[in-house]
């Protein structure tokens, strides 16, 4: 009976983690270190890689399992599997944002540069100043997000090439752009009225203080006379 009743308290443990993968958080340290437990864990919420054990961090099925479905879990995961480069493919793929926790070397790794500035442009910001200022991978970010030109090197900012990838904006971003230049001028068009009126009572006033104030109506009072 005993056996029976561990074997179904390891059952619904599994089903709590497996429908909330948080609980593992407050799971004693041996369900931590069970592998099954925690790939059921992961392959639900990534974000439960935190709360396994430092063994379990550092296994490359359970940190596949969690950054193909949390890919910031890449944080969570033993320097070791940080450095992997499939592991790092992997997340990027998936979130570019994940390169922020790949080290140095990765981010100066081409094809995983490419693959996270392709998913979010803003990655470019992360990667190696090599990278930055390689047309290619430049141009892949700035198609993915035009503000990522942002962290471009300076030479690239500026070259002419970049003045062909405006027409790579996706109709979204054109619109965008329209629409902010749209309220720009209406902004700068009301300006110009508010102090055109300004300008004309600062006349008036001036015109009244030395008795030279034209009767609007003086032009058919003189019609009616003649």
């Amino acid at each position: 009976d005993s056996v029976a009743s561990r074997g179904l308290g390891d059952v619904y443990k599994r089903q709590a983690v497996n429908s909330w993968a948080e609980s593992l958080k407050f799971a004693s340290g041996t369900l931590r270190a069970d592998r099954e437990i925690v790939l059921i864990a992961v392959r639900s919420d990534g974000g439960a890689l935190c709360f396994a054990s430092e063994a379990l961090q550092a296994d490359r099925e359970v940190v596949l399992g969690a950054v193909e479905r949390s890919p910031e879990a890449l944080h969570f995961a033993s320097t070791a599997l940080k450095a992997d480069r499939e592991v790092v493919l992997a997340a990027v793929n998936a979130n570019g944002r994940a390169l922020k926790f790949a080290p140095t070397a990765l981010r100066a790794d081409r094809e995983v540069v490419m693959a996270a500035v392709q998913q979010y442009g803003w990655a470019l910001k992360l990667a190696s100043e090599e990278l930055q200022a390689d047309r290619a991978v430049v141009t892949e970010a700035v198609k993915q997000d035009v503000v990522s030109l942002e962290f471009a090197s300076e030479e690239l900012q500026h070259a002419a090439f970049l003045n062909r990838i405006a027409n790579l904006w996706t109709r979204e971003a054109r619109l965008w752009v329209c629409a902010g230049r749209e309220v720009l001028f209406q902004v700068q068009f009301w300006r110009m009225v508010e102090r055109a009126a300004q300008i004309a009572e600062q006349r008036r006033i001036e015109r009244a203080e030395l008795g030279d104030v034209d009767d609007p109506l003086e032009p058919a009072k003189k019609a009616r006379k003649e």
